[in-house]
């Protein structure tokens, strides 16, 4: 196989993402690259910020990771396809009042609130809010519809570029049975993660009101 990585995850953060990487490490697929390893590596910001999709070294950058989901990496997920021809992809979908809801009260709050730290943290902001609120949603974050119909073209674009047999939309309501038949491991005896919840990400963001 091309590279390292294995799997690669096309949803939207707040879809199940961070659950999915700690899920994807428990069938050997990690390490799994996630917002997280950004916050654990601040230097990761300058790649992602500076790097245009047609010039991205993701080959190089991603060495060492099996999987990668989330946001940044899932803003690229077409050319991570493209440069990981043999890699799966796993579409994590929500409902989108639930996703928006979850969305807007998290990530959109934690990229623009007003209390700046020292400068890895500003860049890691600016890299988010360039990534995630300005190329994903073109600033328009709270206009409700115009995301709506962001989200609906995301989804659409994932499932008419990526052939079915290399592909999984997948809910993590269904657990580890259809992510296991996908990836063809056994399926573990513990339950499947559920972790990142909305009042756990306020809490750690320091986002409480």
């Amino acid at each position: 196989m091309k590279g390292s990585i294995k799997v690669i995850g096309s949803g939207f953060g707040r879809t199940g993402t961070f659950s999915l990487k700690q899920a994807l490490e428990k069938l050997g697929f990690g390490p799994c690259y996630h917002m997280a390893e950004v916050s654990k590596h601040p230097e990761h910001a300058n790649f992602w910020f500076n790097t245009e999709k047609e010039s991205g070294d993701f080959e190089e950058f991603l060495k060492g990771y099996q999987s990668a989901v989330d946001w940044p990496s899932t803003y690229y997920w077409k050319e991570l396809a493209d440069t990981f021809p043999e890699a799966k992809v796993i579409h994590t979908i929500r409902d989108f009042d639930s996703w928006y809801e979850s969305a807007l009260s998290t990530i959109f709050k934690s990229i623009t609130k007003n209390d700046l730290h020292l400068s890895p943290e500003v860049h890691f902001h600016s890299m988010a809010g360039k990534l995630v609120l300005e190329k994903t949603f073109d600033n328009r974050f709270m206009d409700r519809e115009f995301v709506k119909q962001q989200f609906a073209s995301h989804n659409e674009a994932v499932l008419d570029s990526i052939p079915s047999d290399r592909l999984l939309i997948f809910n993590i309501k269904e657990g580890w049975e259809p992510l296991c038949r996908f990836l063809n491991v056994n399926i573990p005896a513990e339950d499947f993660p559920k972790t990142n919840t909305r009042a756990s990400f306020i809490k750690k963001a320091g986002l409480e009101l």
